[in-house]
């Protein structure tokens, strides 16, 4: 939710020929606080996706966890490794390409 407030913003101030200056600073510490606010927000929602724009293999991958898929665990198996990823695949692009022992490539076609 936005925290800016444009209803501070007095848009009846100045009154010409009779402006104050508390009117015109009162108005002028609104507009600063909502730009303020328009720019920490800007600076959230781009932070926000640094994640995102780095990556331009796949700018919306999800975890294994984040899709509840279970744990790979080798822990105390002799020659083992974890499968940290599965990916499906061509047989000629595979037999191109060299194997990942962590990648479970799953042949299709």
């Amino acid at each position: 939710m936005s925290t800016i407030d444009p209803s501070t913003i007095d848009a009846t101030k100045p009154e010409e020929g009779s402006a104050t200056t508390k009117s015109v600073r009162d108005n002028m510490t609104a507009i600063k606080t909502n730009l303020q606010a328009a720019d920490n927000e800007v600076d959230a929602l781009n932070s926000g996706l640094s994640g995102h724009i780095g990556d331009f293999t796949n700018p919306h991958q999800v975890s294994a966890s984040q899709a509840g898929a279970p744990a790979s665990d080798a822990t105390g198996i002799a020659g083992a490794a974890e499968i940290t990823n599965i990916v499906t695949i061509s047989q000629a692009n595979y037999d191109a390409l060299t194997p990942d022992g962590t990648t479970l490539y799953l042949i299709t076609g």
